[in-house]
C-alpha cells in the first residue's frame, strides 16, 4: 500500500452519521461518564470497591461542571479594542474588563474567538489568572491581526474550564465593540509624474499650465505672464507672443482586483487565503499610492465599483471594502446560490478571466490577479504591460519598478 493509500485509509472518515454519538468524547467529561458508569458496574457485579470509584469521580464531576458554570454566571465582560481601525500587522490593545460579583475570586476566565477567522478553531484571545472578588477590573492585552477584516466575525464567548479541565463551560459576550483590520499596504516611493489635479500641479500632460514642457506658442492673451512671453518670435512677428506649455492630465484610473479563490477542490485553505491576501495587499497598495497623489481612482471587485472621492474619506471606503473582503476569496455562484455545502471550495474559473471583465472606459485599468499556485501576483495595464511580483521579495520594491514600466507618463498626455 501506498503512503498516500495509507494516509487516506487512516484520515477518512467512514461512519460520519455516528459522529453525533461519540462527538461527546472530545471533552475530557465523556470519559468521566464513562469512567463513573463502568465504576457503578463493578460496584454492583464485581466488588463493592466499584462504589468507592464512583463516588470519587462524581464529585469530581460535580465540582468540574459546577464551577466553570457558576464563573462565568457571575462575571460580567466587556471587550473593546483601544484603536477601532488599523492596518495588518499593527499591533493594538484589547482591553477587557471584568465585573466579579462573587465573594470568592474567579480563576481561568477566557474570551474565546474574537480573533478568529471562518473556518479557524476557537483559541483564547485573552485568558486570566484570577479576578479578586467583588471587583470591576480592566485588563489589557496587546494583539497583531495577521489577517484584514472586521473582528469579531461571530459573537465571542467567555469560557472557564477552572479547576480540573475537564469541561469548559461558555457563554456569549454581549457587549462587544468591533475591531476593522485594513490590508497592508506597501509603500511606493516615487514622485509620480502623473497627478489628478491642479492640488499636485508637478509633471507632465497635454492640459495647458505653466511648469510642463513646450508644447507650442500662441499669440498673448490678457493675463499671461511676462516671463512666458517668447521674445524671439516676438521680434520676429512684431506682436507679443507667449509660449504654451504642458500640466498634468487629469485621468481616472480603474483597479480591478480579482478576488476568486484559487482553482482546484484541494487547495490548502491556508495556501488560498494566503494568496487572496496577497493580491488585496497589492490593489491596497496602488489605490493609497495615486489617491495620495490626487489621482482621481475607482476600485472594482465582485462586480462593485467603489470611487475614490478626494480626502481621507474615499481612501478609507475602499480600504475599508478590501478588508471586509472574504478571507477565502469570492465564492463560485451556480444558480445564484454558492457552490458547495459550507466546505471551502475552489473556483473553477481561470484567473486570466478577470481581465475580460467591463470597466467603466476610464483612460487606464490596472488588473490585479495571481497565478495558479498563489505565489506570484500579476499587475496587468490595460496596454498589456504586466509584471509577476514574487511575494518572497521586496513587494515594494517591485511594484515601483511595474509603476515606472507602465510608462504613466505617455497615458498622462
Amino acid at each position: 500500500m501506498s503512503d498516500g493509500a495509507l494516509s487516506s485509509a487512516l484520515t477518512t472518515d467512514f461512519c460520519p452519521w455516528a459522529n453525533r454519538y461519540v462527538y461527546w468524547l472530545k471533552e475530557p467529561i465523556g470519559w468521566f461518564v464513562m469512567a463513573f458508569g463502568i465504576s457503578v458496574l463493578v460496584g454492583l457485579h464485581v466488588s463493592p470497591i466499584g462504589w468507592v470509584l464512583a463516588s470519587a469521580i462524581f464529585g469530581i464531576m460535580v465540582v468540574g461542571m459546577a464551577w466553570p458554570w457558576i464563573a462565568i454566571q457571575a462575571a460580567s465582560c466587556r471587550l473593546s479594542p483601544t484603536i477601532a481601525e488599523i492596518h495588518e500587522g499593527d499591533s493594538c490593545d484589547l482591553v477587557f474588563s471584568v465585573r466579579n460579583r462573587l465573594p470568592l475570586p474567579l480563576w481561568g476566565l477566557a474570551i474565546e474567538g474574537y480573533l478568529d477567522r471562518e473556518g479557524d478553531d476557537a483559541k483564547p484571545t485573552v485568558a486570566l489568572a484570577c479576578v479578586p472578588p467583588v471587583s470591576e477590573s480592566d485588563y489589557r492585552l496587546a494583539v497583531r491581526p495577521e489577517i484584514r477584516g472586521q473582528y469579531p466575525v461571530v459573537s465571542p464567548t467567555i469560557a472557564c474550564a477552572f479547576p480540573f479541565g475537564i469541561w469548559t463551560a461558555r457563554r456569549l459576550v454581549n457587549d462587544c465593540s468591533p475591531l476593522l483590520v485594513f490590508p497592508a499596504v506597501n509603500v511606493i516611493q516615487d514622485e509620480a509624474t502623473l497627478v489628478g489635479s491642479r492640488m499636485s500641479d508637478c509633471g507632465e500632460g497635454s492640459r495647458c499650465g505653466q511648469t510642463g514642457e513646450l508644447l507650442g506658442v500662441r499669440p498673448f492673451r490678457s493675463g499671461d505672464r511676462l516671463r512666458n512671453v517668447h521674445w524671439i518670435q516676438t521680434a520676429r512677428t512684431g506682436h507679443l507672443v507667449v509660449s504654451e506649455r504642458g500640466a498634468p492630465q487629469q485621468q481616472t484610473i480603474e483597479v480591478v482586483l480579482d478576488s476568486r479563490s484559487l482553482n482546484g477542490d484541494q487547495v490548502d485553505r491556508k495556501i488560498n487565503r494566503n494568496a487572496i491576501a496577497w493580491r488585496v495587499r497589492v490593489a491596497a497598495s496602488l489605490v493609497t499610492h495615486l489617491h495620495a497623489r490626487h489621482v482621481p481612482v475607482m476600485l472594482r471587485m465582485n462586480e462593485r465599483l467603489i470611487h475614490g472621492s478626494s480626502g481621507t474619506v474615499g481612501l478609507r471606503r475602499m480600504l475599508r471594502d478590501l478588508a471586509l473582503l472574504p478571507v477565502d476569496g469570492k465564492a463560485l455562484l451556480v444558480d445564484g446560490k454558492a457552490k458547495g455545502d459550507g466546505k471551502f471550495k475552489g473556483d473553477t474559473s481561470r484567473p486570466s478571466d478577470v481581465r475580460r471583465q467591463p470597466t467603466s472606459g476610464s483612460g487606464i485599468v490596472l488588473h490585479v490577479t495571481g497565478d495558479a499556485d498563489g505565489s506570484l501576483v500579476i499587475v496587468e495595464d490595460s496596454r498589456g504591460t504586466s509584471m509577476k511580483i514574487d511575494l518572497q521579495r521586496n513587494v515594494a520594491a517591485q511594484l515601483l519598478r511595474f509603476w515606472r514600466e507602465v510608462g504613466h507618463v505617455r497615458n498622462a498626455a
